[in-house]
C-alpha cells in the first residue's frame, strides 16, 4: 500500500491558512475602503462649510466697510462743523447715530455644532475662531452703545440727541477705529482661503 507523501498530508492545512489569509485581507481592505471613504466625506463636508464660512466672512466685511465708510463720513462732517463753529442737525445723520455693520456667525456656528471642524486644519480653524471671536466682540459694543443711544433719545429725544453730536463723534470714533482694524484680518483670513484652495480671492 503507498503511503501518503508529506507535501500531500500537508496540504490540506497551508490551503486552510492560506483561505482564512485572504478573508482577513478581504477584512481589512473592507474596513480600510470604509475608512477612506468616511474621510473622503468628511473632507467634502468641510469644503461646502469652508466655502460657506467663506462667503459669510465676504459679506460681513462688506458691511463692516460700509459702516466705516459711514461712520467716516460722519466724522468728516462733524470735524468740519467744529471747525467753522456750526451746529449739526438731524439730517447730518442721514443713516443713523451710530451704524454698526451687521456681521453674521451662521455658517461658522453650523460647522461647530455639526463637528465639520473637526475634518479642517487647525492653522486655519484658529485663524477662523479668532476673526469671529473679534466679530463677537463688536456686537457687544455695538449693543451696548445702541442701549446707550435709545436710553438717551427717550430722556431727550432727538433734539437732544442731535444737540450733544460731540459725543455721539466720540462713539463713532470708536467704531471706526475697530472696524479700521477688522478689515485687514478679513483680508488675512480670505487670503489664506483663497491660497489653500488655488483660487482667485
Amino acid at each position: 500500500m503507498a503511503t501518503e507523501s508529506p507535501a500531500r498530508r500537508g496540504s490540506p492545512l497551508a490551503g486552510a491558512a492560506l483561505e482564512a489569509f485572504f478573508v482577513v485581507l478581504g477584512v481589512v481592505l473592507a474596513l480600510l475602503a470604509n475608512e477612506w471613504r468616511l474621510d473622503v466625506a468628511a473632507n467634502r463636508r468641510a469644503d461646502r462649510a469652508l466655502d460657506s464660512i467663506t462667503q459669510e466672512l465676504r459679506t460681513n466685511r462688506e458691511h463692516v466697510q460700509a459702516s466705516l465708510a459711514y461712520h467716516q463720513g460722519i466724522l468728516q462732517q462733524l470735524a468740519e462743523l467744529r471747525a467753522a463753529d456750526g451746529e449739526a442737525t438731524l439730517a447730518t445723520f442721514a443713516q443713523g447715530f451710530v451704524k454698526p455693520a451687521q456681521v453674521l456667525s451662521t455658517a461658522w456656528d453650523a460647522a461647530q455644532a455639526t463637528g465639520v471642524v473637526d475634518a479642517m486644519d487647525f492653522a486655519l480653524v484658529l485663524a477662523i475662531s479668532q476673526v469671529y471671536a473679534d466679530q463677537e466682540q463688536y456686537l457687544v459694543q455695538a449693543r451696548e452703545v445702541g442701549g446707550v443711544v435709545y436710553e438717551y433719545l427717550v430722556t431727550e429725544g432727538l433734539e437732544g440727541m442731535v444737540g450733544n453730536w460731540r459725543n455721539l463723534g466720540t462713539l463713532m470714533n470708536t467704531f471706526q477705529y475697530r472696524e479700521a482694524q477688522f478689515l485687514p484680518r478679513y483680508d488675512a483670513v480670505l487670503a489664506d482661503f483663497a491660497a489653500r484652495s488655488g483660487s482667485p480671492k
